[in-house]
């Protein structure tokens, strides 16, 4: 027989209020930055975030080609979770550690392709156990919203439901997980058929990863904001930036008059921080 498990977490019950996010004083951590239009793949010592379906897995059996489908495809292993895993609520996510990549793959959606065999050079536990880690969370979908503006998307309520998601996703879940795995691989998370704000989407995740003492490693991938994303969080880390300052500034970017378009929404955040001493509870930044 093969060494090793497969072990899949369902996390539930870690919810934090609106109120709650807003008080931390949790800091906010340092973030690496990868190069553009580079995957997940370059990075197999990190966790990764898998950008699901509520239904894990999405379609991956029915010919579905992106991005949680390529990743059950490579590691099929990952398909044991479709069996025992419901969908997904608004505050769970699921956890999935042990799964082997056995192929490399092509392209991208409709131009996905058989890439070859892999040989999975992941670091291996004593007990045979393939040190991977995928944390799968389903972001919202705003196909069917009118206007899936940045003002929308910047609401309370949007905005906690997916800091909780996020949160779920890249809690550890004992304290090995986090010696294993302290830093996450992540990306645009929601941000392609779901219409999901890039940047915005990028500041949520940092401030979950930050709020259960993981840190980030960013893929960009094709966006163009990775300089400005990475210079912010270089400015707010070294000035003591915390969880809640950050939430609380972009409470203050909805409640301006005139909402920056989403493409800017990294760049107006750092310039605020660079500017206000009451968005980090500490000195002004320089």
């Amino acid at each position: 027989p093969i060494p090793g498990d497969i072990v899949i977490d369902r996390v539930t019950g870690v919810t934090i209020d609106w109120n709650a996010w807003l008080e931390s004083t949790t800091p906010l951590l340092p973030m690496e930055m990868a190069e553009p239009m580079q995957g997940f793949e370059e990075a197999p010592e990190l966790a990764h975030a898998d950008f699901a379906n509520r239904y894990i897995g999405g379609g991956v059996l029915s010919g579905g080609c992106v991005q949680e489908e390529i990743r059950f495809a490579i590691c099929p292993e990952n398909v044991i979770s479709l069996l025992v895993c419901p969908v997904m609520l608004d505050e769970e996510a699921i956890q999935i550690t042990g799964a082997e990549q056995f192929s490399k793959y092509t392209g991208y959606g409709f131009r996905l392709g058989y890439g070859g065999d892999h040989k999975d050079e992941s670091r291996v536990a004593d007990d045979g156990s393939v040190l991977t880690s995928i944390l799968a969370m389903d972001a919202l979908d705003f196909r069917r919203v009118s206007n899936p503006s940045i003002e929308m998307q910047l609401h309370e309520s949007k905005m906690l439901r997916e800091l909780n998601k996020a949160h779920a996703a890249f809690v550890p879940v004992n304290e090995l997980s986090l010696q294993t795995h302290p830093m996450v691989a992540t990306g645009n998370w929601g941000c392609g058929a779901f219409l999901g704000c890039a940047p915005l989407k990028a500041l949520i995740q940092w401030a979950a990863a930050s709020q259960c003492n993981r840190r980030l490693r960013y893929f960009p991938f094709d966006e163009t904001f990775g300089p400005e994303l990475e210079a912010l969080a270089g400015r707010v880390v070294n000035a003591g930036g915390t969880v809640g300052s950050l939430l609380r500034g972009l409470a203050e970017v909805r409640d301006a008059k005139h909402p920056p378009p989403s493409r800017k929404l990294v760049q107006v955040v750092r310039k605020r921080a660079c500017s206000r001493e009451s968005w980090l509870g500490g000195p002004t930044i320089r």
